[in-house]
């Protein structure tokens, strides 16, 4: 049974043309497979599109109607915790914006934010499986110095290098040039995180190679300048599997008009065929000592950064001492190498296969594997640490019980309170809320809850203070406290947005049903009641902070 999957391509990247013709490549070969195609094509500007035209590479020599025609698209997540691709900016009020289910990604763009590692970790965090190398493989593949660094802690040989950044070029370029020249006559010139040969400049001599990085410096901020091995062969190897189980394809040798391949070498043969037009000898004219060493020193590359899918591994060699030394690898080679593994047996509609078959068998990994951790780490903060958060602007509302028989011992949350209020420079609200029982205006009861009131407001320095404006003496009936009686006029608990925190002072049984029952007031959840003696009656979930029950005041 054929499977929906989404072709993702294109992509803010000098390699833009070069992904959409692999991604292109790809989609066919999958359609010819029975698999429903859904293009994800990212425009040089950023934008997310998609639509069935998409489909046909004539859409892309105008690429300002393709962009005036496609439909622009987001990922979301469905009423089932299905991530889908969706339509936005056609619906209108009797229409739902088109929705397209996706088994799969796959993954064609080259260079910069779709092969660095920044889109696959898009689809991780939306939970779906994509083809290719997870993120750290990723946007270490993208890094030429890095991979490098990687490839001779594990003893595979790299040329020397001296890493430039634009900064330095500006304020240190004799002292940079000086290194350079210890590299030898003829350096090659590279933007770091670049692929497809773009910016790639081999040099001689100081005029020559300050040329080079100047041109280098308009793709990329940081240039490596590299020993050239001279005179040059390259050899390609591609690795196709995961961690568990990958293979090793033959060697070929491209050719190109110079001692290395340029972009037009690569990509401007034949119209449409991507890297199958450049020209190459497979397999490459090596000795076979030489393909075991290159495929071997391939494989141990693959699996030591855990990357995934297809990927391709380049390597320069002497051309008279046959000293082999590891270039760089592409995590999304080019037509994904298709064709190494067509001379392996293995026809481009099936590599594609495999492809969607390793990255729904990663997923299912994933997925098996406990992803959350139930814990109360977010509600065990006492009233401490409720303090230390407010430092950084969390929201949080206190609901206090006190009873006719604990006034006084009320008082001890007094210098919490000051504190509180102070080191948020939040106001509070105090709001009264009664039980259904009369509380005589000038009844000693009154005085001391009254008196507690100012204490609060004193110490805490509160700037700004609302009670309600029924009396302390009038009785608030449990069903009316439901209805929320004329507590609009204390805002309760401070909706606006700047009133961050409310002390609100409830009297017995009121706060234990409001908490009990969990009813919002004033369109937000209370998350906490105590009364002052022994432990916390309950705890109502909040979205910003939880008070754990049991825990003491």
């Amino acid at each position: 049974m054929g499977k929906h999957i989404l072709v993702a391509f294109g992509g803010v990247s000098p390699e833009h043309e070069v992904s959409v013709i692999s991604g292109m490549q790809a989609a066919h070969a999958l359609k010819e497979s029975g698999n429903t195609i859904i293009p994800l094509y990212i425009s040089k500007s950023g934008r997310m599109l998609t639509g069935p035209q998409l489909l046909d590479l004539e859409t892309y020599k105008d690429l300002k109607v393709l962009e005036q025609n496609a439909a622009a698209c987001t990922f979301q997540t469905d009423s089932f915790g299905k991530t889908v691709l969706v339509e936005t900016g056609k619906s209108g009020f009797f229409s739902k914006p088109a929705t397209y289910p996706v088994d799969t990604v796959l993954v064609a763009f080259h260079g910069s934010d779709g092969e660095n590692g920044g889109f696959q970790g898009l689809c991780e965090m939306y939970n779906l499986p994509y083809t290719g190398s997870g993120p750290l493989a990723s946007s270490v593949g993208m890094d030429k110095r890095a991979s490098k660094m990687h490839a001779a802690s594990l003893g595979i040989p790299v040329v020397e290098d001296v890493l430039i950044t634009e900064q330095l070029w500006i304020d240190k370029r004799e002292a940079l040039l000086e290194d350079i020249k210890k590299l030898g006559d003829v350096v090659v010139v590279k933007p770091l995180r670049l692929g497809s040969s773009i910016g790639v400049k081999r040099a001689t001599g100081i005029q020559e190679i300050s040329a080079a990085i100047e041109t280098g410096f308009r793709y990329d901020a940081l240039l490596l300048v590299e020993k050239a091995v001279t005179p040059l062969i390259e050899i390609n190897c591609s690795v196709l599997g995961d961690f568990e189980k990958a293979e090793v394809s033959v060697c070929e040798q491209p050719i190109g008009k110079d001692d290395s391949l340029s972009f037009e070498d690569k990509y401007m043969g034949e119209e449409g065929k991507g890297m199958a037009s450049a020209s190459r000898i497979i397999p490459a004219p090596i000795s076979q000592e030489l393909t075991n060493s290159i495929q071997q020193a391939s494989l141990k590359l693959f699996r030591s950064m855990d990357a995934g899918g297809v990927a391709r591994f380049d390597f320069l060699v002497h051309k008279d001492t046959h000293a082999f030394y590891f270039n760089e690898i592409n995590t999304i080679p080019g037509s994904f190498s298709f064709y190494l593994w067509d001379k392996t047996d293995l026809p481009f509609p099936a590599l594609m296969n495999r492809l969607v078959e390793l990255a729904q068998k990663r997923h299912r990994q994933k997925n098996g594997r406990i992803r959350t951790y139930e814990t109360n780490l977010l509600s065990s903060k006492a009233v401490k640490g409720i303090k230390n958060c407010l430092d950084f602007e969390i929201p949080v509302q206190i609901n206090t019980t006190i009873t006719e028989y604990n006034y006084e011992e009320f008082e001890k949350i007094t210098d919490f309170v000051a504190e509180l209020g102070v080191k948020s420079h939040h106001p509070f609200f105090l709001v009264p809320v009664g039980r259904g029982k009369k509380i005589e205006k000038d009844s000693v009861k009154s005085q001391k809850y009254n008196k507690l009131i100012e204490n609060i407001v004193e110490k805490a320095e509160l700037k700004e203070t609302m009670k309600l404006k029924k009396e302390l003496g009038t009785s608030v009936k449990r069903k009316k406290l439901f209805g929320i009686p004329k507590l609009e006029d204390a805002n309760m608990a401070g909706t606006s947005e700047s009133h961050k925190c409310t002390l609100i002072l409830t009297e017995g049984d009121s706060a234990k049903s409001l908490a009990m029952s969990g009813i919002q007031v004033a369109g937000r959840d209370y998350y906490g009641v105590f009364p002052l003696k022994g432990k916390f009656l309950n705890v109502r979930d909040c979205p910003t902070k939880q008070i754990l029950e049991n825990d003491e005041v």
